[in-house]
């Protein structure tokens, strides 16, 4: 480089002139670097099935009548080995929409929340990318407040009628929620779209619709399945109309045991009834069409898979693009699927189980680890941990580069409590159809025999309070917080029981307490500020149901008591702002009549001019 002589007036202004181009070359190198790339346009539309089996669909050799997913197979790529993170809702969700395992996202049992610093979401990239985001989900366990919408401009979950019930366990049926996205979709503008959208139907109870229930008598969780392909079918027929050129995902957070391995429903043990799940991309038209991929692949995998096809930049995740897999370059998969259960140890005091699954092998880190040759034992009947020790080191130092063997844990093997499960099932099952006092006996001879097992004792605890047994379940609750096993709920039982009994300052005592214990809970916040409002304390009821808005802004009853504490204050114009935004909220629920009804009030209470 030819050195310039800066007291010389010309050559410090050829200097300053080469300066002045090279920081501009300098600039347009780092905004390409760092720039959000824009991509090819491609919308995007990623459908999760909730508790649905891969190996029940017809694409997957299943004896379930499903064309709408056959088709989606079909028409781009079929992924025969594809397997979930966590056979739990949330922290399986989380790793889809993160590409990232629980581990770094965070969210490791159903009742984490989505952590900021988890890791970018999904939404969050195609946004930065000018794509317009949207979310439509069916289960209240997906709410809003677990953390999952950051990144969406619209996170529809609001279910049956609009307005947000904290607590209340709803959820819509496939059709239901189809139609909400396809209104969302209608209104979108032109630039691409990501939209998610999560169908809860498979999910115990199972109700399919009346035509399928009898097609499907005695195999109730097959009508489900037949009637989620019914919806997906609607969907994706209008989405190929609004946007032709648009990718259609499909995959499933986790499966359903139906009995194999001894567990009903999912959540306990790691096999493939629970973690293998269906993946299917159907691409644009010009892409690749009838593929099956044989290779085991991650739900990790998927995100980036997607930001990949899209021509958007891939950062730097746990899961691995697919699309060499998808474009038929490659037959080469993207590593081995690590699971985990760590929800094990919350719920049951049981030891949390990790899994590997790698090549033709399923191995499963437990107090007695089992190991699995997949491709000669499909269903996993015979362990081999004996008969291969060798194999088991192996994949054993493996899933320790990814878990280390010290959050194995001191607890008991889950194995050995599989007719504790199955009680406790059935428990739940008499609560269900109103023998609450008989299950209340159930979970408690359980307890008798595993102390450890928290979801026993908060059952116990929520039966007796249905059958108006107050005392009994007043000390079953407190047990529950001494043990630090207590949820919001607990809390909130535990107030109740008080405040049936005429308790209401102890009522309010323990409310205070759940507050300190959880305090982003918004129904803590509103039933506390209901409480205030019976004292006769607007001023404080105020602050807390505004503290409940802040959670939930859409949270019916929260802006309904706000109003009525505002009126209590004196403030009539804050109160009918309040009971006007409930009415519009929710127009044709009981909290607008019932504002209604206290807008006429007030309307009637006011100074004549």
């Amino acid at each position: 480089m030819i050195p310039i002589d800066w007291k010389n007036p010309r050559a410090r202004k050829a200097g300053l002139v080469i300066a002045a181009v090279l920081l501009a070359a300098l600039g347009a190198g780092l905004w390409l670097l760092f720039a959000p790339r824009r991509g090819n346009g491609t919308s995007v539309v990623l459908i999760t099935l909730d508790a649905a089996r891969a190996d029940r669909m017809g694409a997957y050799g299943g004896t379930v009548r499903t064309p709408s997913i056959d088709a989606l197979a079909r028409d781009g790529v079929r992924f025969d080995q594809a397997y979930t993170s966590a056979p739990l809702c949330l922290p399986a969700h989380a790793s889809l929409l993160t590409g990232r395992w629980p581990r770094h996202h965070g969210l490791r049992t159903e009742d984490q929340d989505l952590d900021p610093r988890g890791g970018v979401t999904a939404a969050e990239l195609f946004k930065r990318a000018g794509y317009r985001t949207a979310a439509v989900v069916g289960s209240t366990t997906l709410d809003r407040a677990r953390g999952l919408a950051r990144g969406f401009d619209d996170y529809l979950d609001d279910l049956n009628e609009p307005g947000k019930r904290p607590g209340r366990g709803e959820r819509e049926t496939a059709e239901q929620v189809v139609d909400r996205a396809l209104a969302w979709l209608a209104a979108a503008g032109p630039e691409p779209v990501f939209l998610w959208v999560h169908l809860a139907d498979a999910k115990a109870p199972h109700r399919p619709p009346e035509d399928l229930a009898r097609e499907y008598e005695g195999r109730l969780y097959d009508g489900e399945i037949a009637a989620l392909d019914r919806a997906v079918g609607r969907l994706r027929a209008k989405v190929a109309e609004a946007r032709p050129q648009a990718i259609v995902a499909l995959t499933s957070d986790h499966g359903e045991a139906l009995g194999d391995h001894g567990e009903d429903g999912f959540g306990f043990f790691l096999y493939g009834a629970t973690t293998r799940v269906p993946l299917v991309l159907a691409l644009p038209p010009g892409g690749s069409r009838g593929v099956q991929v044989a290779v085991p692949v991650r739900s990790i995998d998927l995100l980036p898979t997607l930001l990949d096809l899209c021509g958007l930049r891939v950062p730097r995740l746990d899961g691995r693009t697919l699309r060499r897999l998808v474009e038929g370059r490659t037959q080469e998969g993207p590593g081995p699927a690590v699971i985990e259960n760590m929800e094990l140890r919350r719920s049951f005091g049981l030891a949390p189980l990790f899994a590997l699954r790698d090549g033709a092998h399923l191995y499963v880190r437990a107090p007695r680890p089992e190991l699995y040759d997949v491709a000669q034992d499909a269903a996993e009947k015979e362990d081999l941990i004996a008969q291969q020790p060798q194999v088991a080191r192996r994949l054993e130092e493996a899933l320790a580069d990814s878990v280390p063997a010290g959050e194995k844990g001191a607890q008991p093997d889950p194995k050995d409590f599989l007719d504790l499960l199955r009680r406790y099932r059935t428990a739940q099952a008499m609560e269900e159809s109103g023998g609450c006092a008989q299950a209340a006996l159930v979970y408690r001879s359980i307890l008798s025999e595993d102390p450890e097992f928290t979801l026993a004792r908060i059952s116990e605890s929520e039966a007796l309070v249905r059958c108006d047994r107050l005392d009994e379940a007043a000390l079953v609750l407190e047990d529950l917080i001494k043990r630090g096993e207590a949820r919001d709920a607990s809390y909130l039982n535990l107030a109740l029981t008080h405040h049936r009994r005429k308790r209401t300052e102890q009522a309010l005592a323990w409310l205070r307490k759940g507050i300190d214990a959880h305090p982003r809970s918004a129904a803590l916040r509103h039933r506390t500020g209901r409480v205030l409002l019976l004292l006769k304390r607007p001023d404080e009821a105020a602050k807390e149901l505004e503290e409940a808005l802040a959670l939930e802004p859409r949270f019916l009853d929260a802006r309904l008591a706000l109003g009525l504490a505002e009126q209590e204050r004196g403030r009539p114009e804050q109160a009918r702002a309040a009971l006007e935004e409930t009415k519009k909220l929710s127009p044709g629920s009981s909290e607008a009549k019932e504002a209604g009804e206290a807008l006429a009030r007030l309307g009637a209470a006011a100074p004549r001019p």
